[in-house]
This record gives structure tokens, C-alpha cells and sequence, in this order.
């Protein structure tokens, strides 16, 4: 049984560390159950390889590299609806035709406003989309993109060129969502109802999705286990009271009634278009009324291997995602807590104020693990939102299907105050970084609550999830740089896209150098991701006002009011800020060179200089200056070449980095914070070929994700978050 259990690991190892790596663990795993028998061996090693195979197969979907940033004519239709911005509709759609030299299955596209394209579901568009590969952005400590994309089956990222026709996909679903749809008086509670019902969560907006998220309440609206046993419960009670009223003429035996139930059921999930997450629940509770139907005894942990088993076969690569282990998980806790009678000692309420607690702890490592959003009264929301949900907002949904014109206000007026109430709490919500106290308190709160249960085996079987949790936490949760010593430096250059930000940090200091990444019109992927990893800041330093580089100033100022701002375009800001040209900053190993006003021509040519340089090493960052700039440092400046480590200049520009420039400090290392861009130049043809013949390595953060570097009074250390999913396919 465990060496079956453990086979779920395989995905995870298969993305995170490749094919060799997963291979042999499958191997390890089907010799860990040869001593029991030898058909056993030969079945895990059967259904490892056959999972093996199928994540291989997966990867020939994957747009290749070498049509990267080409056009191509596509028809796609949205899955169901796109996210609304200021600039563009984004979303996940769905491939219906395209030319014979892609395979392509779901694509994560993007609509720019131009196109004035109506955001209706099931929305198919015909024309010319440029594609790229489907990767995002990779962070310590937050959820990772990549793995989200290929857990998604998003095969390639594609932007919309030039509109040919679009047209609406008629189906039932779409037409119920239409009828429904017009007595909404509120685009949110809209949303709510068609993520309740439709499970149309996908098309919450961003401000609704980072709320439920803080509240711990989002996977409460996919269409899940949650619905899937409710609605399973709701055709059980009616097909219970037919019986009854044909008792006296015709007997229903349970075995009708359960094939009823695991019908009706289906249809639903096939009627919302067999979501993973529905699915997943639908086998879960397919398994044992199956068995209930054949009249095989079937234990409860089996039941659940054998679901888990299930998907892992159809649907392997869902396993990178956070659904299948919190649903596998909580089944699991509730069968336990069932079993060993947790709470047979405790009455009713505190009985279920227990519960709820032990379910909030589960999460708390999935939330760590996947950067998500912990809330630290996450499990007082659930205790009183799930009730709440359960007998009055999904029966009150489900019934707006059928009664739309009354049913709506009022399911608008629960929805409304109960939104009001969760922006309360959600002010408590952190972002998978939780400080380390609260994971002491939690694990003590747990640790206690298993001492004061007499069954001895439950103790013992709980002291492993306090060590797991435990040691887990501190893991996750330990500082990225070691303890540095005097004259020990530590840089991260972010993965933020297009855009560069890094985190400079000393002994007691902590710099950031520009908080770029802008994603649409008003949010930068600061505000979104990185105020969770950045420390205490001493200094911002924003080099020029280009929105890649200073799109999450005003959010660090408003988050380290005390910490000191440099920027080469001061009067471009929107808080106040000290010239980098003409003032110093307060640091005993970095220091600005200043430009004259005579070369600040542009943007580009405004950017801080900044030289970090002490006794065992050298570093500049020069923003976006162009060669003119570069030109001026190697004649002004001599004797600080060659340096030790070289971000490159404007993202690898060719208006950057000339061959003089690269040719002094041949012998650095180079870093760059760059991202797949549609034009996709950057670094330049110029510049890669320099690499190719000088036979050296450029570090990308397009690449490599997250890159760290560790100066110590011995060396340069390099880190980087890459995974091998990622590795495999651009490299």
C-alpha cells in the first residue's frame, strides 16, 4: 500500500528534477514492495512507468523552441471566460484548429483592447497569434508558475496579431449562463454565482480571486469535492424519498439508488464541462459506490489509494498542483478522524471546532509549500463560511438557475454582506511567507490537542505530523542567505518578467535596486509577489522612471516609509526622492557614478550608475544605459574595470553592452534580468554570439528564474530556483 502511495511523488520528481531522477525512484519504490509479492513489484514499476511515459508524451504539446515568437493562423475559444484589465483580455482557451506543425491542446492567451472584442463566454477567436512558450515567472518561496502552466495543460502563451472573425460557442452551458446572467445588478456577485455553480472560477477577477485567497476560502469556489458531495447528498435525499413513496408497490434497493446518484452526478460534471477538479471528486466518490454496487469490501484507505491511483494515471501532471494533495488530504483526515474516533470524547461543537482546526493545520503546509495565502484566522472563517456556504449560498445558487427573477437579488444581498465581512478578515492575510511564530504556535496547538487524547495510537501516529509540520515549516521558512559575515554580500536578481529588481543585502543592511515587472496598466509584480521577500529596506534605489524598472516604487515606500530613495529621474516619481547623480549614498561598499547632464539625453541614459566594490570583489548594475554610457565609464573611470560580476545593461539590449564594453570584463561573471519577450531579441543576436565564441555563460534570469549570488571573503556562489520541465525545454 505505500509503495503504491508513493508513486504520487513521481510527477513532482519528473518536473522538479527530470526523467533519470523519477526513473529511479520508481524503481527504489517497486523493489519496496518485491518482499511482499513478486506480481506487486512488476504492477508499481508497471503503472510508475506507464505515468513516466504519459509526462513525456505531455511535453511534445509544449510549444518548441524553435517556433518561438513566430505567427500563426489559430481559432481558439475561451475556457469558459477571459479576465477583463484596462489593456487587454487574458485567459486560458482552448485550441480548436490550427496549422499541421503545432499540437497544440489549452494556450494562455492575451486580447489587447484594440480588437474592442466583447468578453462574452465560450468567446472563439479567428486570426494571426504570435506564441511563445508557456513560462512565467519563478520566485522562492511563491507558486510557481511553470508548474501551474504544465498542471494546466497550457501548451504555449499566444497573443492576438491581427482579428479575422469571432464568433460565440453555443452550447447549453453558455446559454444558461446567459439567461442567468442578465438579472445580475453586480459583475462580482456574477462571478461568485458562476464559480459556485459553473465552476467557473477562472473567470473571477483579481481583486475577488486575492480576497477569497486571503480568507483561505478559494477552493470553496471550484467546483470540487465541496459541490460534488453536496450534490451527490441532494439527489441521495431525493431519490431516498421516491423510495419511500414506492415502498408500497416496488422496493428501490440502495444499489439503484447509488447508480442513480453516480449518474446524476456525472451529468452535472459533464454539464460544466468536466473540470479536473470535478472529476477528481466525481472518482473519489465514484471508487467506493462502485464497490458498494459490485458488493466488494473495499477499506476506506484503500478507497482513497485507489481514487488517488486513478487520477494519477488520467491526469498524472495535476499532481504539481495544490488541488489534488488538499482534496486527497482532507478525505484522508476526515476518514482518519472517523476511524480512530478523534473527537468521540468531545461534544458536538467542541468536536467541531477541532475538526476545523486540524483541516486549517493540513492546509497550512500546501499554503506554505505553494506560496499561497495563509490567513491567521483561516480556520474561524472556514468554520463559520462553510456552513454558511453549504446550506444557504450553493442551494441558494443552484436554485437562481431555476428562478432567476427573485432568486438573484436575494442570492445578491447574501453575497454582498458576506463579502463585506471577509474584507474585514482578509487584512490578516499573508502571502506564503508566514513568520515562523505563528508555525510554532499552530504545530504547539496541534502537539497539545493529540497529548490530551488517550488512544495511544493516535499519538504516535500524530507525533510523525508534528515533526512533518515542524521541521517542514522551519525548512520553508528559514532565511535564503546564510548568516553573513563583515564584508559578505548576497544579491538576488528577481524573476519579475520583464523588468529587473534586486535585492541587495549586507550584514545589517538590506538595498533594493528598481521594483520593475509591471503587468497591465496598474499592478506591478512588486505589489503582487515580491513585498513578501523583501526585508527591512535601508535604501531604494530606482534607477530611471521606464515602468520595468520602477513600476513598485510608490508600494515600497508605502511598506519601509523610513527607507532612503535614490533615483536617476527624481522629479518622475510619484514620491519624494534624492538625485543619484548629484548626492551620495549612505553605504561604505556601494556608491553612484553620476552622469553628466550633457549625456542624460533619455530615460535610458538617466540610470543610476551603481558600483558595489569592496576588498575581495566588484559589481555594477547600469540599468538601461546605452553604449554612449558605457563609453564614458571606461574612459572616466579606468581603474574600476574589469569587475567581477556584470549585470547586463538594459536587459541585453543591442543599444547596451558593446564588444569593448564585454571584452574588458571578459573574465566576470554576467547575469541578466530578462524575460521572453514578443519581439524576442533581448539579449540581442550580437550579444549571444559574443557568449557562443568566448564560450561563456550568461545567466538569465529568463532562464534560470530567481538567481542569487553569495560573495564571500573566498568566492562567488550561484543559486538559482530553474526546474527541470523548464531546463529541458529552452535550453
Amino acid at each position: 500500500m505505500f509503495a503504491f502511495a508513493g508513486l504520487l511523488l513521481v510527477p513532482w520528481l519528473w518536473f522538479a528534477w527530470g526523467i533519470n531522477i523519477a526513473f529511479s525512484y520508481i524503481v527504489l519504490v517497486s523493489l519496496f514492495a518485491a518482499p511482499f509479492l513478486y506480481w506487486r513489484f512488476l504492477f508499481v514499476l508497471l503503472i510508475g512507468l506507464l505515468v513516466l511515459g504519459y509526462l513525456e508524451f505531455q511535453t511534445r504539446h509544449t510549444l518548441p523552441f524553435s517556433l518561438q515568437h513566430q505567427l500563426f493562423p489559430l481559432t481558439i475559444c475561451a475556457d469558459p471566460l477571459f479576465k477583463q484589465y484596462d489593456d487587454v483580455l487574458l485567459g486560458t482557451a482552448l485550441v480548436t484548429d490550427q496549422p499541421s506543425s503545432l499540437n497544440l491542446r489549452a494556450v494562455s492567451a492575451a486580447l489587447p483592447n484594440k480588437f474592442n472584442l466583447e468578453n462574452t463566454p465560450g468567446l472563439c477567436l479567428t486570426g494571426v497569434f504570435r506564441v511563445k512558450q508557456p513560462f512565467g515567472t519563478l520566485l522562492p518561496k511563491q507558486f510557481n508558475v511553470d508548474q501551474y502552466y504544465f498542471s494546466q495543460q497550457i501548451d504555449a502563451k499566444v497573443t492576438l496579431v491581427s482579428l479575422n472573425s469571432s464568433f460565440p460557442k453555443n452550447t447549453l452551458i453558455f446559454e444558461l449562463y446567459g439567461s442567468v446572467a442578465d438579472y445580475f445588478q453586480h459583475l462580482t456577485h456574477r462571478q461568485l454565482w458562476a464559480a459556485l455553480v459553473l465552476g467557473w472560477s477562472s473567470g473571477m477577477s483579481s481583486e475577488l480571486k486575492a480576497l477569497l485567497a486571503k480568507n483561505q476560502l478559494a477552493h470553496m469556489f471550484v467546483v470540487s469535492g465541496f459541490h460534488i458531495g453536496l450534490i451527490a447528498l441532494m439527489v441521495n435525499i431525493i431519490f431516498y424519498g421516491i423510495a419511500m413513496v414506492l415502498a408500497p408497490i416496488y422496493r428501490l434497493n440502495i444499489a439503484l439508488r447509488y447508480s442513480a446518484v453516480l449518474i446524476v452526478t456525472s451529468f452535472y460534471v459533464g454539464f460544466i464541462g468536466w473540470p479536473i477538479p470535478a472529476l477528481r471528486a466525481l472518482i473519489m466518490a465514484g471508487v467506493p459506490l462502485l464497490s458498494i454496487l459490485l458488493r466488494l469490501k473495499l477499506h476506506p484507505y484503500k478507497s482513497i489509494l485507489i481514487s488517488a491511483l486513478v487520477v494519477l494515471l488520467c491526469f498524472p501532471e495535476t499532481w504539481l498542483s495544490i488541488g489534488n494533495w488538499l482534496s486527497f488530504g482532507s478525505v484522508l483526515m476526515i476518514v482518519m478522524a472517523y476511524r480512530w474516533q478523534f473527537f468521540s470524547r468531545l461534544s458536538k461543537i467542541a468536536a467541531v471546532l477541532a475538526f476545523q482546526l486540524l483541516m486549517s493545520l493540513l492546509s497550512l503546509f500546501w499554503s506554505y509549500f505553494y506560496g499561497l495565502s495563509f490567513n491567521v484566522l483561516g480556520f474561524v472563517i472556514n468554520l463559520i463560511a462553510s456552513p454558511v456556504i453549504t446550506f444557504i449560498i450553493f442551494p441558494l445558487a443552484l436554485l437562481v438557475i431555476l428562478l432567476p427573477n427573485p432568486l438573484v437579488a436575494l442570492f445578491e444581498w447574501v453575497a454582498r454582506y458576506c463579502l463585506t465581512l471577509i474584507e474585514l478578515t482578509a487584512q490578516l492575510g499573508v502571502e506564503g511567507n508566514v513568520s515562523l511564530v505563528l508555525v510554532v504556535l499552530c504545530t504547539g496547538v496541534l502537539v497539545l490537542f493529540l497529548m490530551w487524547l488517550p488512544q495511544r495510537r493516535v499519538l504516535f501516529g500524530w507525533v510523525f505530523v508534528f515533526v512533518f509540520f515542524g521541521t517542514s515549516s522551519w525548512y520553508l521558512d528559514r532565511p535564503d542567505s546564510p548568516l553573513l559575515q563583515k564584508n559578505e554580500l548576497y544579491i538576488r536578481l528577481f524573476d519579475v518578467g520583464h523588468g529587473i529588481s534586486a535585492l541587495i543585502k549586507t550584514q545589517d543592511k538590506a538595498y533594493l535596486y528598481d521594483t520593475g515587472g509591471k503587468i497591465g496598466k496598474v499592478e506591478s509584480i512588486y505589489g503582487r509577489k515580491l513585498s513578501g521577500l523583501v526585508p527591512d529596506l535601508s535604501a531604494l534605489i530606482v534607477s530611471h522612471s521606464d515602468s520595468d524598472h520602477s513600476a513598485g516604487a510608490a508600494e515600497v515606500v508605502s511598506q519601509f516609509p523610513k527607507a532612503i530613495v535614490y533615483a536617476g529621474q527624481p522629479e518622475l516619481l510619484t514620491t519624494p526622492a534624492i538625485n543619484c547623480h548629484s548626492n551620495s549614498i549612505d553605504s561604505d561598499f556601494m556608491f553612484f557614478i553620476p552622469i553628466p547632464r550633457t549625456l542624460q539625453l533619455n530615460d535610458n541614459d538617466n540610470s543610476c550608475i551603481l558600483v558595489l566594490r569592496n576588498e575581495q570583489f566588484s559589481m555594477i548594475f547600469t540599468g538601461d544605459a546605452s553604449r554612449k554610457l558605457e563609453y564614458y565609464l571606461l574612459q572616466t573611470y579606468p581603474e574600476l574595470f574589469p569587475f567581477d560580476i556584470v549585470v547586463l545593461g538594459h536587459h541585453g539590449s543591442d543599444s547596451s553592452s558593446s564588444g569593448q564594453w564585454l571584452n574588458l570584463n571578459k573574465d566576470a561573471l554576467f547575469v541578466n534580468s530578462g524575460a521572453d519577450i514578443a519581439r524576442g531579441h533581448w539579449p540581442s543576436k550580437r550579444i549571444t554570439q559574443w557568449f557562443k565564441q568566448q564560450e561563456l555563460a550568461l545567466e538569465n534570469t529568463a532562464k534560470r528564474g530567481t538567481i542569487d549570488i553569495f560573495v564571500t571573503q573566498v568566492d562567488i556562489r550561484l543559486k538559482s530556483y530553474e526546474s527541470a520541465f523548464r531546463k529541458r525545454l529552452i535550453y
